[in-house]
């Protein structure tokens, strides 16, 4: 997503004086390669730091804050600030390890669902959480569930010899972290 700017700025004279036509553009900053000024048609300028992601490799924009609030000088700190995490392997947009364990999840998920789904609905998922789910995951944490756990879990409902309990159990947890992904609480 490399961006073809419109002038290289390097001062902040540079900054106040530079405007905006009929279309946002972006301006470089001198000796900031990922630095960028985007400027709006209505005179907003907001700070941009663009980097290809260590993990992803895939092209990623921070917006730093916008012009006047974030200065120059600390528009370079914060640049700098990325690539030296950058350089170290990671990605600053990567959602930080959470510390919300299944069990809290779960709850979260069951308030939701008993409001959007029939109470019958809302009673089984309950049950199936916690007769066959929640002893199981309840104190860990949502990013340490590996499938070994999750397939331990269907295989003990199936070895009941309850199939059809066995799958519900699998869409359950399925759901949860379709659940937590799409709010945004894991990915």
């Amino acid at each position: 997503m490399p961006i073809q700017p419109a002038s290289l700025l390097s001062t902040e004279r540079d900054i106040v004086a530079v405007k905006s036509n009929d279309k946002a553009v972006e301006h470089r900053i001198k000796g900031f390669r990922n630095l960028v000024l985007r400027v709006q048609p209505s005179g907003l300028k907001t700070w941009t730091f663009i980097y290809k992601s260590p993990a992803t490799s895939k092209w990623r924009r921070i917006t730093l804050g916008s012009y006047p609030a974030v200065g120059l000088q600390l528009a370079k700190d914060l640049a700098i600030a990325h690539m030296v995490a950058i350089t170290a392997g990671k990605d600053p947009l990567a959602a930080p390890a959470t510390t919300m364990t299944f069990g809290q999840l779960a709850d979260a998920y069951m308030v939701e669902h008993r409001r959007k789904c029939r109470p019958s609905w809302s009673r089984e998922a309950q049950r199936m959480l916690d007769a066959d789910i929640r002893p199981y995951l309840k104190d860990l944490r949502i990013d340490a569930i590996s499938k070994a756990d999750v397939v331990a879990i269907i295989e003990r409902v199936a070895r009941r010899g309850s199939f059809v309990s066995a799958d519900n159990v699998l869409g359950l947890i399925r759901a949860v972290f379709n659940w937590a992904a799409g709010t945004g609480k894991t990915e």
